[in-house]
């Protein structure tokens, strides 16, 4: 929701049924809901066989179930290939222990090499070996160790079928949500009357505010506050939630707090990260319950947008330093506006020092009645920002005026890309600023303070925002991302906005042969980084991850929100727009593809850490109440 928070405020800039997700939504993932999804699975492999299944060991499973494959006696009743879709069942973890004895043997070798088979997947994933000689020393049964078990658990659980596979929703729905997280997740970024910037800030509706005293619910939207990002937020909580990372910086997330106990065991990281298929990836964002949650509102929702900033706060700053420590030294932001998002990052502690780049002198001058005021920032810092546990907080802030782009040079009226500024006109913006690269800019124009500050700064983190000319500003910052510090990167981690319409005009006004969602990612894998479609997953697309149905479909009407054949929940999600019903969407206000995309220096160290807490691996979860890194009693609700 990158570009919507701005637009709120400046108008910126497989539906196959499949047994697993199906049986998912129709029981809503209650506490039992593992073991009748078994129990499914079994009788679809008895009729699929007429014989007496083996006894799988299934026991009541209670709140905490946690899956493991259990490999029983499964030449007891073969495989048939009738039933492709079959899998071996999953149980509790004392369940596994239990079968750890029954001495399957051979036998689950030939149903692993079935399964594949009906799947295409024999090459892709390697054959699992036997324990170790440690593990047959402990237990001589025992034919696999718990990791091939878990490694195998997931294989398995992932088999996909010729039209894309299983597509795996997760527990979600306002039902399976305990009600103090749905409040969070409502109000993310509770906000004080005092900060508003005028009585026309969207927030005037909700500042100040509870979810009760707002008088808004997941479970029942209240119309009088359509547009606002506490609606967005509420209507959000209808779609899967996919991952969802603890939050450290309470009460500025959406996600429960963070078990202390669980943060300083470093063996919760993921070691590895084993891709989906790129046709897989596809096929998860456009399922009919999932895209409207990547279609966000002029950017990905805050519930998703704001995972990697919990995620990297609690990785880089609460393990690696003291707790509550800024996890950056510096955070860059290019397409600034008068600092809305730079202000939401300081209310996190989200670094010590800020730079921010916009093209519209007026928003300088609105900055500096916000922010750049020492008195307005000193109260800000006191009341807005997060503060238990955390030491002193005195971050500085440098603005420079410029249109960005990968060529320095000449003068540009940016309003002609702002296709969405409503009904503001022209001439009631200075909207004209010099043109330069990142780098042209970066230090060298920085005041004498700053440029030391830049030096000495380990560690930065780049938010984009430029409509549409994000490519272009990439491609002129590249001496500030090979920026070194000792054996790293200054710049590992970038948060930028892809807007379909917004890169069009681009390239058509300076009459480019490609310019679009390929190219972003193909420029961002050339300078390094992996790039990842923010949302319930954040869904990889580079590094062998791309699939040209992704270009297409953001091009197409189908993406747009007009699509109801496909996707209903459009006109829940976006009332306004179908007054009597239909799509009041035209040409010279057309919905558009827009969404947020996180990118991650390949090569740092804890990016598998990373990609598998965000999602974007087999080895991810999806959320889950029980999930032992929430901590429920720790979760501050914010004291007015």
């Amino acid at each position: 929701m990158l570009c919507a928070w701005l637009l709120l405020v400046f108008s910126c800039g497989i539906s196959a049924s499949l047994e697993f997700s199906d049986s998912c939504h129709k029981l809503e993932c209650s506490a039992d809901a593992g073991e009748a999804i078994l129990l499914q699975k079994a009788t679809v492999r008895q009729n699929a066989n007429q014989e007496p299944l083996p006894q799988l060991g299934l026991n009541q499973m209670g709140p905490t179930w946690e899956p493991q494959v259990v490999y029983a006696q499964l030449d007891a009743a073969p495989v048939n290939p009738a039933a492709p879709t079959w899998s071996p069942e999953v149980t509790s973890a004392s369940d596994a222990k239990h079968t750890a004895s029954m001495q399957a043997g051979p036998s689950i070798w030939s149903d692993i090499q079935h399964i594949r088979s009906l799947s295409g997947q024999d090459e892709q994933v390697p054959l699992l070996s036997v324990a170790s000689e440690a593990d047959q020393a402990q237990d001589p049964n025992l034919h696999l160790s718990q990791a091939q078990i878990n490694q195998l658990k997931l294989h398995l659980s992932q088999a996909q079928d010729p039209n894309g596979g299983d597509i795996d929703l997760g527990t979600y729905g306002v039902s399976v949500i305990p009600a103090p997280i749905a409040d969070k997740m409502v109000i993310s970024n509770p906000f004080k009357c005092a900060f508003l910037i005028d009585a026309n800030d969207p927030r005037y509706k909700t500042c100040g505010k509870t979810a009760q005293d707002i008088g808004i619910k997941a479970t029942a939207l209240n119309v009088l506050l359509q547009g606002t990002v506490e609606y967005f937020n509420a209507a959000r909580l209808q779609f899967p939630l996919g991952s969802l990372p603890c939050c450290t910086t309470d009460p500025y997330c959406a996600a429960p707090s963070c078990n202390p106990n669980w943060l300083k065991a470093p063996q919760n990281d993921f070691a590895a990260c084993t891709k989906y298929a790129p046709a897989a990836n596809f096929a998860y964002m456009t399922h009919p319950d999932v895209y409207p949650a990547y279609h966000g509102v002029g950017g990905s929702f805050e519930l998703d947008l704001q995972k990697h900033w919990d995620l990297l706060s609690y990785l880089l700053g609460f393990r690696d330093a003291e707790p509550n420590h800024p996890p950056f030294d510096l955070v860059i932001d290019l397409g600034a506006n008068s600092g809305l998002v730079t202000e939401r990052l300081v209310s996190r502690r989200f670094a010590k020092d800020y730079i921010l780049v916009e093209a519209s002198p007026p928003l300088r001058d609105l900055f500096n009645t916000r922010l750049g005021d020492p008195f307005w920032q000193q109260k800000f810092l006191s009341e807005q920002s997060m503060r238990q546990g955390a030491a002193e907080f005195k971050p500085h802030f440098e603005w420079l005026t410029h249109v960005l782009s990968d060529e320095s040079g000449g003068m540009l009226d940016s309003f002609s890309y702002q296709y969405n500024w409503a009904d503001w006109k022209p001439e009631q913006l200075n909207t004209t600023a010099e043109v330069a690269t990142v780098d042209s800019i970066i230090p060298s124009k920085l005041s004498a303070d700053f440029t030391t500050r830049f030096k000495q700064a380990q560690s930065a983190y780049v938010k984009i925002d430029t409509e549409g000319f994000d490519e272009k500003v990439l491609r002129g910052m590249k001496n500030l991302l090979q920026e070194k510090r000792g054996d790293g990167f200054l710049v590992n981690f970038m948060m930028l906005e892809f807007c379909a319409q917004c890169m069009e005009r681009v390239r058509e006004t300076y009459d480019l042969d490609s310019y679009d969602l390929k190219t972003l990612m193909q420029t961002l894998e050339d300078l390094g980084f992996e790039a990842f479609i923010i949302g319930p997953r954040y869904l990889p697309l580079t590094h062998g991850s791309w699939d040209d149905q992704f270009l297409d479909f953001s091009q197409s009407p189908e993406s747009q929100r007009c699509n109801l054949a496909k996707y209903p929940k459009f006109k829940d999600l976006f009332p306004e727009a179908f007054p009597e019903g239909e799509c009041t969407d035209t040409e010279e206000k057309p919905d558009t593809f827009s969404a947020d995309i996180f990118a991650i220096r390949s090569s740092f160290p804890k990016a598998p850490a990373i990609k598998g807490a965000l999602g974007s691996c087999k080895e991810s979860g999806t959320f889950s109440p029980n999930d032992p890194q929430y901590d429920w009693k720790g979760m501050a609700l914010y004291d007015w």
